[in-house]
């Protein structure tokens, strides 16, 4: 993708740090994944009062763990957010023309924004700890392009997959209801079952409890 602006959040604990890189002309961002570190590793900021880079800010968390963010930009410009590490993004609002990929750092979370044709961005998402070890499990399987769509599935408020947590799910189920309830293909499912990644049974069907077991622990 390419990239004319990218404004890159940083939330510690005490404190909110706000990037700013422009680039005449864009450059080609490579999004296949493999990578733990952002492309903009090796930028040498200089964090001091003399940069027009770098921003203090105010928190962009307050004190119910609810993050908002609001910036106007262009068209397929990037906003990024690094969580503290042990914590993630749930239940994100940011308007459906906007796209969302998640990423790791070496030691965190990492979720970009791209803008969509309307430019200005509003996101607001609840900030929750890592209990389901997203973290862990994206870093284990930086190709695994099935595995992160779904935790991006998993963040967004109007999820399919939390949805569909309310609705009764069978015990057992095929490899089409398997796939369904993971949010994956059933291709994808038929390797993983196949190889024992995910256990099934000698029939090739699928237990709900060996699922959630499979999504808890990997």
């Amino acid at each position: 993708m390419k990239i004319s602006r990218h404004i890159h959040y940083v939330q510690n604990p005490d404190s909110c740090h706000r990037y700013e890189l422009k680039f005449d002309p864009a450059i080609e961002v490579e999004s296949t994944m493999g990578k733990v570190d952002p492309f903009y590793t090796d930028v040498d900021f200089h964090i001091d009062g003399n940069s027009n880079k770098v921003k203090k800010t105010a928190n962009v968390i307050n004190k119910n763990m609810i993050l908002h963010i609001t910036e106007v930009i262009n068209p397929g410009e990037v906003i990024s957010i690094e969580l503290q590490s042990g914590l993630r993004l749930d239940k994100m609002r940011k308007g459906d023309e906007h796209g969302l990929q998640i990423y790791t750092t070496k030691n965190s979370l990492m979720y970009y924004i791209t803008s969509g044709k309307q430019g200005a961005i509003e996101i607001t998402s609840k900030v929750v700890d890592d209990t389901d070890n997203f973290f862990s499990k994206l870093k284990a399987n930086l190709t695994d392009t099935e595995l992160r769509d779904y935790f991006v599935k998993r963040t967004l408020a109007d999820s399919k997959v939390v949805s569909d947590a309310n609705e009764k799910i069978p015990e057992v189920m095929n490899i089409t209801r398997a796939a369904e309830y993971l949010d994956v293909s059933v291709s994808w499912l038929e390797k993983k079952g196949g190889s024992g990644e995910i256990p099934r049974t000698r029939h090739k069907k699928y237990r709900k409890i060996d699922l959630d077991n499979w999504m808890n622990t990997k």
